[in-house]
């Protein structure tokens, strides 16, 4: 089942109400969040709110989609921004293909490739931690010499 949640508008706006694989939730305040992403989504549609986010800042739906193990689907455009992806761990969509149909190809991919691309997914999850407590192990351990004061 797919699963969008949020305001007016966006994926529902462009998907007809008889596609029985995707329905709307809103007001979601006391669910917890990435627990329900990760049982209910089987991917989640990045729409980036202004294209700072391709140049300056970073999308929140990128660390949920760290966290939680749940594919992004996303443009080209945004696999270039975010070099650390690729198509082995978000799906990408096609040249003027709809939210709804890229949704009805990624629900009609075969049970093992989906969850191959999850796990692929939440391997450079792991790796991309892996380094980031390195490079703040070294970040402290510069400021210890430094400073000389224990962190």
């Amino acid at each position: 089942m797919g699963l969008w949640a949020g305001t007016e508008g966006g994926l529902m706006r462009s998907c007809p109400a008889r596609n029985p694989g995707i329905t709307k939730h809103t007001l979601l305040r006391f669910v917890p969040h990435p627990l329900l992403i990760t049982l209910c989504v089987f991917a989640h549609a990045c729409r980036l709110a202004n294209p700072s986010y391709l140049t300056e800042k970073i999308t929140s739906s990128l660390i949920s989609s760290l966290a939680t193990g749940v594919p992004l689907l996303v443009d080209e455009e945004f696999l270039r921004s975010y070099s650390m992806l690729d198509n082995s761990t978000a799906f990408v969509l096609q040249p003027d293909e709809t939210l709804c149909a890229a949704y009805d190809r990624i629900r009609g991919m075969a049970a093992a490739q989906y969850w191959a691309q999850r796990s692929r997914l939440l391997a450079l999850a792991a790796r991309l931690n892996e380094e980031a407590a390195k490079w703040f192990g070294e970040v402290l351990q510069t400021a210890q010499d430094i400073e000389g004061v224990q962190y």
